[in-house]
């Protein structure tokens, strides 16, 4: 044991002498030498001011590699003790303090070694000038090889925050910013985060107190734009926001006769839909006409906000003739409701894929291609302004300059009026091109009541239209008349009239020759807007009402008064804006791409089962994926029907349950089922040949289309309506809808 132990002890004396002898030589390698600069600050130069001095001294030090920083300064004042001096010493002097109790160790760390290097500033005389002494020149540490990415180093000066300030105003991007900077100074040591930083306190620095909701009240009572918002039920957190600018105004009044409608996602943190109301001008522009913020697109969320949109048609009491939007059956809906008398349209590109669906479904029968035409025929015989391409990059503009879902709704809205304000320059531009440039197409007596009267793009759809006079003649049927009935325009037929003569004005319609930013006022002057009744109501009720109830009266035109005084609150941040996200389970919801409509996901399973398709992966595979976070009950079908089930809708169980499924997926409601059942009747009806050979016979279908018929009297005699694989075609072929149905 003794042995042992005797063993023990002269191995560990062998290890530390070699250890201590390890550590001298590092030691004598690493050791610093302290090297004395203060010959380089050692100067006769009396300086200009103070600030010469600092710019001076700061310089020579980032040549030799290191930051000066300003320990201490003080101004005389006349007091005793008071001297105007500046001390300066390098930035790693002193020790570091913990400038909060309680700290927790973390894995950031400090410069300061306690260096000892100290320079001081003074002024000589009265005004004349100030001098530099060196105290102390020796550092105890090794200098930076490079000040490239220090914080001291890095800061903007003035000039250079005024560049960033202005440029971030300009919506630059950070990247583009920095590169800037550098140009201009090639000794810039800034990087991108502190551009970042400096970005963000500068938007802070605008926003001062405020919340986000009382800023963005401000900013739209500041700018007089026309805007409403509403709240959850009990509560003051923001669900739906709608406001237009005032010269958008004027013109969704001056051209009031189409409107496109859509739906943008995730362009915020809070993951409310931005719907777009974009117009058409007379000179083929586009202009937003209304933004609302959704906090879901609900029927009924689209119809308080299209209700709002047809407040800002002041001079309309109609509302437009035409609206386009996507296949969103909640915002159809509410179309219907609030303008009624609007003839609503599919875009072209929605179309499209709608009809290719419907041809997929009835693919081998000779009517497939007709449906084709017969869509494209509806199309451009029920438009009276045919100006979708336009409207179409007007909304993908916006998607395009919405870059990503950080941003919260201030920052949305400031990038969305810098583009209101170019649209607007555009469209003031086309006014003026239109009413002071002739062209010289048009220097001819035919177009003489037009020329500075009709915008230059109404003149040419003319001037494509005259061309066709020496083949159609005055012959209406083969003119087609499509341009009198789709733009309010003069037809082949109708300009055969004029060919040696002059086209009169009152053949083009009213809207082609609005060509400024008009006044409300003079549009309908012959009703002046006041709220002396409605205020009259206020004070009578006010005086009646109780002592809570004038307070809640008061705090409520407080709000209208003072609206960056408001209490409504903000929605809960659904993205995370800061750090990094290290769950790779929420990749979907930080997606920022747009989430996909249903009709989009069956158009997709579509292309993947159609073999001759092109659209393929480079392997030749395509991927369908969909968001089965959010599906309830999938865990009761088989993992191989998991990327090809779009939702899965638990409805009332009755002879009845399929009908109520398919209402409820298309956001209809499922007590709409009588609805699905007579849509159905109708479609088996009107292709009836078809389903007689997919279904095996016409007596096979007589038997489904009595099935399908709902009144009171059959309701409760009606057969159990027919299995899947029996309705199968008819549902799918009718909404593009897969059903499927689990027994038990």
């Amino acid at each position: 044991m003794d042995m042992e132990v005797g063993l023990i002890t002269k191995r560990s004396d062998e290890v530390e002498m070699i250890y201590m002898e390890e550590l001298m030589n590092f030691v004598h390698q690493h050791e610093l030498v302290e090297e004395d600069y203060g010959t380089h600050f050692t100067t006769d130069e009396v300086f200009p001011s103070r600030e010469d001095l600092l710019e001076w001294v700061r310089r020579v030090a980032y040549r030799l590699g290191f930051v000066i920083v300003i320990i201490r300064s003080d101004i005389a004042n006349g007091k005793q003790g008071r001297k105007t001096y500046v001390l300066l010493g390098c930035e790693r002097g002193g020790s570091y303090r913990k400038y909060k109790d309680g700290l927790e160790v973390t894995v950031t760390g400090t410069r300061k070694c306690q260096c000892p290097f100290k320079l001081r500033g003074k002024p000589i005389g009265k005004g004349q000038g100030w001098v530099l002494k060196v105290i102390c020149g020796t550092h105890n540490h090794d200098l930076y090889d490079t000040l490239v990415g220090h914080p001291y180093a890095g800061r903007l000066k003035a000039n250079e925050h005024s560049m960033l300030v202005d440029m971030t105003k300009s919506m630059v991007k950070p990247s583009s910013i920095l590169r800037t900077l550098k140009e201009n100074n090639e000794d810039n040591m800034t990087t991108i985060k502190q551009v970042y930083n400096a970005r963000y306190s500068y938007k802070r620095s605008v926003r001062g107190p405020r919340t986000e909701l009382q800023q963005l009240m401000m900013l739209l009572d500041r700018d007089n734009y026309l805007h409403w918002s509403t709240c959850h039920e009990s509560s003051n957190i923001v669900s739906d926001i709608f406001w237009t600018h005032p010269d958008a105004v004027k013109l969704l009044n001056a051209f009031n006769i189409v409107f496109l409608m859509d739906t943008t996602y995730k362009t915020n943190k809070y993951r409310l839909s931005l719907l777009e109301i974009v117009g058409v001008t007379c000179t083929g522009l586009s202009f937003s006409a209304g933004f609302a913020f959704l906090s879901s697109e609900k029927e009924k969320n689209f119809i308080w906000a299209l209700q709002k949109f047809r407040w800002s048609l002041l001079t309309s009491h109609v509302g437009p003739e035409v609206i386009v939007c996507d296949r969103d059956l909640a915002l159809m809906n509410a179309i219907n409701i609030v303008f009624p008398k609007a003839r609503n349209l599919l875009c072209r590109f929605h179309i499209n894929k709608n009809v290719k669906a419907k041809c997929k479904m009835l693919v081998g029968s000779v009517e497939a291609w007709e449906v084709v035409m017969d869509s494209w025929r509806t199309i451009i015989d029920c438009t009276d302004i045919a100006q979708f391409d336009e409207v179409e990059s007007a909304h993908w503009s916006l998607k395009r300059i919405l870059q990503n879902c950080m941003g919260d709704l201030c920052s949305c809205w400031d990038v969305i009026k810098h583009v209101i304000i170019l649209q607007h320059n555009e469209i003031k531009a086309s006014f003026e091109m239109s009413l002071h440039v002739i062209g010289h197409t048009f220097n001819v007596q035919l177009y003489k009541m037009l020329v500075g009267f009709v915008s230059k793009h109404a003149l040419i759809l003319i001037a494509e239209e005259f061309d066709r006079v020496n083949d159609v003649g005055f012959d209406s049927e083969c003119c087609g008349c499509v341009l009198r009935r789709t733009h309010g325009l003069p037809c082949a037929c109708q300009l055969a009239r004029y060919a040696m003569g002059v086209i009169p004005l009152s053949e083009v319609h009213v809207m082609w020759t609005r060509l400024s930013f008009s006044d409300l006022s003079e549009c309908d002057s012959s009703s002046e807007l006041s709220i002396q009744q409605e205020w009259d109501v206020i004070l009578s009720r006010f005086k009646q009402v109780d002592m809570c109830g004038k307070v809640t009266i008061k705090n409520k035109l407080r709000e209208i008064a003072y609206p960056d005084m408001t209490t409504l609150c903000a929605p809960l941040n659904v993205v995370k804006t800061k750090g990094s996200q290290k769950s790779q389970t929420n990749k979907f919801q930080r997606s920022t791409k747009r989430i996909p409509s249903y009709f989009e996901h069956v158009d997709r399973i579509h292309i993947v089962n159609d073999s001759s398709s092109s659209l393929k992966t480079p392997k030749g595979k395509v991927k369908v994926t969909a968001n089965t976070n959010a599906i309830p009950m999938l865990n009761q079908f088989h993992p191989k029907c998991h990327p090809y089930i779009l939702d899965v809708i638990d409805v009332k169980a009755d002879e009845h349950c399929g009908f109520r499924a398919i209402a409820s997926l298309l956001g209809m409601g499922e007590e709409s089922w009588p609805l699905i059942r007579m849509d159905l009747f109708k479609e088996i009806s009107q292709w009836r040949e078809e389903y007689a050979t997919l279904l095996g016979g016409h007596q096979r279908v007589e038997h489904i289309k009595r099935s399908l018929l709902v009144d009171e009297l059959s309701v409760a005699s009606v057969d159990k309506w027919m299995t899947i694989p029996d309705m199968g075609y008819l549902i799918a072929s009718r909404y593009n809808i897969i059903l499927v149905c689990k027994n038990g």
